[in-house]
């Protein structure tokens, strides 16, 4: 797979483990791609980092962070909600940044590193509503969730409940 430097960043979930793997181009990214699944590895995702995503509505973007934020894949879910954090404003652009950080939060715990993800999370715990300012997401039950790692300092990822579930 080329040098011990080709792979960083890794995050383990419950189910998956999702790390960067730097290839020179796709070509080069597919055949350690079948260098993983030839040992038996399923593959999940693959894509080049520096392309930029193509055009979608918020709507799409937010249900799609969602759904990788509840797969456990902070990292996607984190990237994907930046794109509609980018394009929002006010009250709308603070809760988006809250789930960023709850996001980023546990990216931090999937590295082992929860002195720094209640850090995170306490800084998001200030950008979640109290209302929904997003009507599909439940921001109550986000800073309920919160609130119970935060004052427990016991890191639990959660799933994200939407008006849609």
């Amino acid at each position: 797979m080329g040098t011990s430097q080709s792979a960083t960043n890794f995050r383990v979930a419950d189910r998956e483990t999702e790390f960067n793997l730097f290839s020179r181009d796709m070509s080069d990214l597919d055949n350690k791609r079948r260098l993983i699944e030839a040992h038996g590895y399923k593959t999940i995702n693959v894509r080049l980092l520096d392309q930029q995503p193509l055009p979608a509505s918020p709507a799409d973007i937010l249900t799609e962070g969602v759904s990788l934020f509840n797969e456990e894949r902070f990292w996607e879910s984190h990237e994907i909600l930046e794109q509609f954090w980018r394009t929002s404003s006010g009250q709308e652009r603070e809760a988006i940044q809250g789930l960023i950080l709850t996001a980023a939060a546990f990216v931090h715990h999937q590295r082992g590193e929860d002195k720094v993800c209640l850090s995170v999370l306490e800084r998001a715990r200030e950008k979640i509503p109290s209302t929904g300012i997003i009507p599909s997401i439940d921001f109550n039950r986000i800073r309920s969730m919160i609130d119970s790692i935060l004052e427990s300092k016991q890191v639990r990822p959660f799933r994200l409940r939407t008006g849609r579930a």
